[in-house]
């Protein structure tokens, strides 16, 4: 009886951790959907690892600093600082040797649809000072792709549906499980990363399944 009562227990502490969270994310979705806009699906991604972690300073857009400050403090500027200058240089060789058996997780350079993109989700919050988010919580709908930023609730901005190649993208079961190829158009291409679930859906929706 014991055993069972705290499995119960258990089960309603996570249907109501889950109910939680669909509502957080009605909460962030809602307000930024046009009169009849459809939602065929949403997902949490990050950038691919390897991708460039900053914005090139001419392309970046100036953020105004918020009344109360950035969202940083001093030992953010310690361990960023930290993190440039040991792991850059290494970051790149990685990346040069990885794109050869793995494919270049970013194609076509800034001025592209898939540069646009990656600038978009770089700038991040209008609260954090730096350039250098790698998270996305992306929305589509049956008319756009909203790209949000869940901590904050902002949106980051939006992508055009006909920009985006509809097709399966290639699977990497053995090397990259977690890599999804978002192919554009023109082109380009910039590679997310993202868990099982929102793997499925995310292929699902480029290959024009949902």
């Amino acid at each position: 009886m014991a055993n069972e009562a705290r499995r119960q227990r258990l089960l309603t502490e996570i249907a109501a951790r889950e109910a939680q969270r669909e509502q957080a994310t009605r909460d962030l979705i809602s307000p930024w959907l046009q009169p009849q806009e459809r939602v065929r699906g949403a997902m949490d991604v990050e950038l691919h690892g390897l991708i460039p972690m900053r914005v090139p300073r001419r392309l970046r857009i100036a953020k105004p600093v918020p009344p109360d400050g950035w969202d940083t403090g001093p030992a953010d500027h310690v361990f960023r600082f930290i993190a440039i200058a040991l792991l850059g240089p290494r970051v790149v060789a990685v990346r040069i040797l990885w794109q050869y058996p793995h494919g270049r997780p970013f194609k076509g350079g800034w001025a592209s649809q898939a540069g646009v993109f990656l600038r978009m989700v770089r700038t991040g919050s209008s609260r954090h000072r730096y350039h250098e988010n790698h998270e996305a919580f992306l929305v589509f709908t049956d008319r756009r792709v909203l790209v949000l930023h869940r901590k904050s609730g902002e949106r980051l901005g939006e992508l055009a549906l006909h920009h985006l190649v509809v097709g399966e993208p290639k699977e990497r079961e053995f090397r990259q499980p977690e890599r999804v190829d978002l192919s554009f158009t023109d082109g380009s291409l910039l590679a997310l990363d993202a868990g099982t679930d929102e793997r499925k859906q995310l292929r699902a929706l480029l290959a024009g399944r949902a």
